[in-house]
């Protein structure tokens, strides 16, 4: 009979990987190699002209959704990178949500998980020595329109994809994180945690945007994992400074698909055998 200890202990969650999907012609061709070497999930780059949802008509929507569950294959998409949620000129903001709800209509089709997206770039100032602040910390106007375009997008996105805001570009930012924290409290938002740019080009890590996530996991939704070295991330695994122990006993708990931001196909291979040795 097994004691009251054991009878609690919370059973490990599923570890399912992905594949981070930018190089492959279709989603077919991305599905039948996920299913080929055993993977549970693609995240597919909305950036490559191959994916670009606009192409998609409605019946090959359906199909695209209708073969990945055939596979049990997990969808999962990431949006374009130069789409910029600080967007204040009404014609550029138009555009911007334009996009976001196209693709999250797209995402909802194809039966995809979570849509991952970048708040996108914001001109910054730079100063002597080549210290550089961004346009928003002097003019809150700018932060105002990035929390009315972000809560938009989010809202059009409840209900029908989880909307995974990542921690890129300027996440780290206090107003930044105190704006999601807001959303992520109404559900509205969920995360993205890449733990590679958790850290900090000389290796340290960036504690306080950990903290955050620790703060916030029940809304991780996605994990991102490579190794990071002085020069940049999407580095392979051993290569860089990156304590993979230390986070996998974060995140182990999660119901997330562990992407692997890897390229080429080899180097994601290699990594999964190494992860699962850690997971162990």
């Amino acid at each position: 009979m097994k004691n009251d200890k054991e009878k609690s202990k919370k059973p490990k969650a599923k570890l399912t990987f992905g594949l981070n999907v930018i190089y492959e012609k279709s989603f077919k061709e991305a599905i039948d190699f996920a299913v080929k070497d055993g993977f549970g999930a693609i995240e597919v780059w909305a950036s490559a002209p191959q994916f670009n949802w606009q192409k998609y008509a409605s019946h090959e929507r359906k199909a695209i959704a209708s073969y990945a569950s055939q596979n049990k294959i997990d969808l999962q998409l990431h949006g374009p990178e130069e789409l910029s949620l600080f967007n204040f000129f009404p014609v550029l903001q138009l555009a911007t949500l334009k996009c976001y709800r196209e693709l999250i209509d797209f995402a909802k089709e194809i039966g995809a998980q979570t849509l991952t997206i970048h708040h996108g770039e914001t001109t910054v100032i730079t100063f002597q020595g080549g210290r550089k602040i961004p346009l928003f910390s002097q003019y809150p106007q700018i932060l105002d329109s990035f929390k009315k375009n972000l809560t938009a997008v989010a809202r059009y996105a409840s209900g029908k994809v989880k909307l995974c805001l990542e921690n890129a570009n300027h996440f780290n930012d206090p107003l930044i994180k105190k704006i999601a924290a807001g959303l992520l409290k109404k559900k509205l938002l969920f995360l993205t945690w890449d733990i590679g740019k958790s850290y900090n080009k000389d290796g340290s890590v960036k504690e306080d945007e950990v903290n955050f996530f620790v703060d916030h996991l029940s809304s991780v939704k996605n994990v991102y994992w490579h190794d990071m070295t002085a020069l940049g991330g999407h580095e392979v695994v051993g290569k860089g400074f990156v304590d993979f122990r230390r986070f996998f006993d974060i995140v182990k708990d999660l119901e997330v698909n562990h992407i692997i931001e890897l390229r080429p196909r080899e180097n994601v291979l290699d990594a999964r055998v190494k992860f699962q040795e850690l997971w162990r």
